[in-house]
């Protein structure tokens, strides 16, 4: 779990970001449930029925068309950035099924979220030390912290996530977890409207997730 997300997932998704921009790169990504729901079928045997499927696709749906109604402020599309961003959805969504087998033989979400994020320092670490030493990370004050204070959400979204999956079948809880970005467009509608301009197929999108949250719990 800790060599799909901390370290392969989220490099390939920065890399993906820099390339096509956020808004591609992120819509581009979040369609990760359909390989987790995939793998969940094939090799954990999980029962996923038609109103899952469907449900899956409203999320995955939604979360593409509010990307793509945000695209006129990202770079321009390569094959490199695909590539990128679809090993990036490739990555989150095997994690989960690794993570799901893991707490199937020991079920503490800490250890599994913390064995995850060693795996993934100790990766880091060793990329670094081979490009010529830890002197090679280039980070000013200001967006040390920034980073800082992301990598904390990111351990406590992971952590969450972990208890999530010790309690439910895979297939139903990383769709959810697929709609984090409504709280992303919430808060640019409410703080960054002179940054990003929505439209009414922001809302059908956001529809569309709600939706698919809802069928998920049903």
């Amino acid at each position: 779990g800790g060599v799909f997300v901390p370290f392969m997932g989220r490099t390939f998704l920065y890399l993906s970001i820099d390339s096509l921009g956020s808004a591609r790169a992120v819509s581009f990504k979040n369609s990760a449930p359909l390989f987790t729901a995939v793998l969940a079928l094939l090799f954990l045997h999980e029962s996923i029925s038609l109103e899952r499927w469907v449900a899956i696709g409203l999320v995955t749906a939604g979360l593409t068309l509010i990307g793509r109604m945000a695209r006129r402020q990202t770079k321009t599309f390569t094959l490199t950035g695909f590539a990128t961003v679809m090993l990036a959805a490739l990555s989150y969504g095997i994690r989960p099924f690794f993570v799901k087998l893991g707490l199937s033989f020991s079920p503490v979400p800490q250890a599994a979220a913390l064995i995850g994020y060693l795996t993934a320092i100790g990766l880091y670490l060793g990329h670094f030390i081979f490009k010529g030493g830890l002197a090679s990370i280039q980070s000013n004050r200001k967006s040390l912290f920034i980073f800082s204070v992301s990598g904390v959400l990111q351990a406590v979204g992971m952590l969450l996530l972990f208890y999530s999956l010790n309690a439910d079948d895979v297939s139903v809880v990383y769709p959810i977890s697929a709609s984090a970005p409504l709280l992303t467009f919430v808060l640019s509608y409410t703080i960054l409207k002179n940054a990003e301009r929505l439209t009414i197929w922001d809302l059908v999108g956001t529809f569309s997730i709600v939706t698919g949250v809802i069928l998920l719990l049903g």
